[in-house]
């Protein structure tokens, strides 16, 4: 009966149990349109009824950045293939108000061929 309890009550834990971190990786093509001093700009293409949008990503991890140099402008203009992750962040504003921001982080990141 023991036994039965503790089963029951470890799938009841683990069904509701949600893993904060946890994060679709989204896979797209993008034309990178630059970095302006503090972001990473990048446009995806439109397919059927989704339209195209643009991207932000505020911090590129160095281990990217050493591989496409993308605070020059020598990749602007060109296309790449990227997965990144969305993920909702909680920030106080300028007036003391807490707002939800998303912070779109770049996974792998490769150059396309167009």
């Amino acid at each position: 009966m023991k036994n039965y309890l503790l089963v029951l009550v470890s799938f009841f834990t683990l069904s509701f149990a949600t893993t904060l971190d946890a994060q679709d990786e989204v896979a797209t093509t993008a034309v990178f349109n630059g970095f302006d001093g503090e972001s990473y700009s990048f446009t995806t293409q439109a397919k059927g009824a989704e339209e195209a949008k643009t991207i932000v990503f505020n911090d590129v991890s160095a281990e990217i950045l050493k591989q496409f140099d993308l605070k020059s402008d020598a990749f602007k203009g060109k296309y790449f293939s990227i997965t990144y992750t969305v993920a909702t962040e909680t920030l106080v504003n300028s007036d003391g108000e807490e707002e939800d921001v998303e912070v779109f982080t770049i996974k792998t990141i490769r150059e396309a061929v167009y």
